[in-house]
């Protein structure tokens, strides 16, 4: 006796590739937001202006220092900013950072990082988080 013999599946096409990953990223949003609940929603009392301040900084560190110890701090303030009902200050932030690390990037393809380049990005990058937080102030504020 033979066995059945299984037929192959035609592989995925974009829109089911595409739809895929939507369900992959609402469960993972999911479970991010039963973990953070689970830790008594630790960013609740945060006042507005310091959640946006913190979410600045904790995007700028793990866009342009790649900072991945602050991977979980950001998905807690996104999630905070969800349940507040609040959009985070994202609009203003990623085009800068596009700016910065490919001004950045360019000076790293023409030669070897040293200590003064790498001053040089930290003082830079912690004017642009000045910046970013002096002007997300100043548009909440007025």
């Amino acid at each position: 006796m033979s066995q059945p013999t299984r037929r192959r599946s035609p592989p995925p096409d974009a829109a089911q590739q595409d739809l895929l990953r939507r369900v992959a990223f609402q469960a993972e949003k999911h479970t991010l937001a039963r973990a953070y609940l689970a830790r008594g929603r630790p960013l609740a009392t945060l006042p507005r202006m310091a959640l946006r301040a913190q979410w600045i900084d904790a995007c700028l560190a793990i866009g342009l220092r790649d900072d991945d110890s602050r991977r979980q701090e950001f998905d807690d303030l996104g999630l905070e900013f969800a349940l507040r009902g609040l959009e985070t200050p994202a609009r203003q932030v990623l085009p800068e950072m596009d700016r910065f690390d490919e001004r950045f990037r360019k000076g790293r393809r023409k030669r070897t990082p040293d200590a003064a380049m790498l001053q040089r990005f930290n003082d830079e990058l912690d004017a642009l988080c000045d910046r970013l937080l002096a002007e997300d102030r100043a548009a909440t504020v007025g």
